[in-house]
């Protein structure tokens, strides 16, 4: 049976897309769309996010996990996991390249959140799988997607609410909240609605993401500048 090879740059290992479409549908399959979340019983939120740096031919990804008080969104944590990414990029399969910083990352937390919220799309994924979903299955906690940009499906208007379902083969995948311009979908242990709600309420004016991933973004971003002149050991 032959096999199919993205082709792969220089350090980047061979990377069998037919393989990798098989966990993500497994993955697929495990995502619970049911709340395991009390939102009167939240006390600690988290957001992940990665951002990347070159040193010659290397990639590595830094992946900042910030764990925020709720409601207040004051920061009380933040680790930080640096790898080299070895994995293509290869559309809709970004958690191969991102999952294992974001694990890690997670793993160095002490406070253990209630939901974690996502740089990257869960159910709005043409396999269903976004990295939210990869990653709440693989720690068994509600997990969030987060996104700027629609991946797959057509927003369907609803002015009654805040937020307007997305479409994609003809189930709901997600949600569009028009005043923050994102996307929002199930990473698993969550309701669509809990999920939108949620994220509003951990969002300010001031940003166009949800506090716990701007302030992850912000970590991500300046811990990968701090290796662009230093060494890595």
């Amino acid at each position: 049976m032959s096999r199919r090879f993205s082709r792969s740059r220089a350090g980047k290992l061979p990377f069998d897309v037919a393989k990798a479409r098989a966990v993500q549908r497994l993955f697929a399959e495990k995502v619970i769309e049911k709340d395991f979340v009390d939102l009167n019983k939240v006390r600690y939120v988290c957001g992940i996010d990665v951002a990347y740096f070159r040193e010659g031919t290397k990639e590595w990804g830094v992946a900042a996990a910030c764990v925020l008080n709720y409601p207040s969104l004051e920061v009380l944590e933040v680790k930080c996991s640096v790898l080299e990414i070895k994995v293509p990029y290869v559309p809709t399969l970004l958690a191969f390249r991102e999952l294992l910083p974001m694990h890690r990352a997670y793993l160095l937390l002490s406070f253990e959140p209630d939901v974690v919220f996502i740089n990257g799309q869960g159910r709005i994924h043409p396999y269903l799988c976004g990295i939210a979903c990869h990653l709440g299955v693989l720690i068994d906690k509600p997990t969030i997607g987060v996104a700027k940009k629609l991946l797959c499906g057509e927003i369907a208007e609803d002015s009654e609410k805040i937020y307007a379902p997305v479409v994609f083969k003809g189930k709901v995948v997600g949600a569009y909240i028009k005043s923050k311009r994102i996307f929002v979908s199930i990473g698993h242990k969550i309701s669509l609605d809990t999920a939108c709600r949620l994220a509003l309420m951990c969002s300010t004016k001031r940003y166009r993401l949800p506090v716990p991933l701007q302030r992850a973004h912000e970590e991500a971003t300046r811990y990968a500048k701090s290796f662009k002149t230093k060494p890595l050991f």
